[in-house]
């Protein structure tokens, strides 16, 4: 298998890193954890990137020969808002002209990740997001991941529980993407 030689039977771009900890640490070993060994994660780490990131991906399996294993086995999903809607789009349209189907670009509901994580966290998520420092906010937000972390390690059934509901967009997407792998 392509796990073997460390590479992946697909791949999911996330816009930021506090999505893709969640989402490979945690929503994919509960959720889907089929896709475990099958696909790989990685951070753009930013909205700017995203586009730039996934076009040096697409060269990259090009320029190697195993572009058409990967075509449509790769997903981007980012945040809700309207510059992460423009460039979906923007995605959507470059790639449809070379068979990318669009769904392998997703854009979520919130403008957050943060607003995935369980109830009891959310009002520090809204002080947080209400922060106009924009650094200050950055470092709040890596301080909130490792607290949502922590409690997750402490309390990994009632963790389970609660992302199954609070973060049900993002699972849905994620069963998705397991269903498609293994059809």
């Amino acid at each position: 298998d392509f796990f073997d030689y460390d590479l992946w039977q697909a791949w999911l771009m996330l816009e930021e890193s506090s999505a893709e900890v969640i989402i490979r640490n945690y929503l994919i070993p509960w959720f889907t954890p089929s896709l475990k060994e099958k696909l790989r994660t990685f951070s753009a780490r930013c909205l700017s990137q995203v586009k730039i990131k996934f076009e040096d991906f697409n060269k990259l399996f090009v320029f190697l020969h195993l572009q058409p294993k990967y075509k449509n086995r790769a997903w981007v999903i980012i945040d809700g808002g309207e510059k992460e809607k423009k460039i979906i789009n923007e995605l959507k349209d470059k790639y449809k002209k070379s068979d990318w189907n669009e769904d392998c670009f997703i854009q979520l509901k919130e403008h957050d990740f943060e607003k995935y994580y369980p109830k009891h966290f959310q009002e520090k998520v809204s002080k947080i997001l209400n922060c106009e420092d924009q650094k200050s906010k950055r470092q709040q937000k890596r301080d909130l991941l490792d607290e949502v972390k922590n409690w997750i390690s402490k309390n990994s059934d009632k963790a389970k529980e609660e992302f199954q509901d609070s973060a049900k967009e993002v699972i849905s997407y994620l069963v998705d993407i397991e269903n498609k792998l293994t059809s």
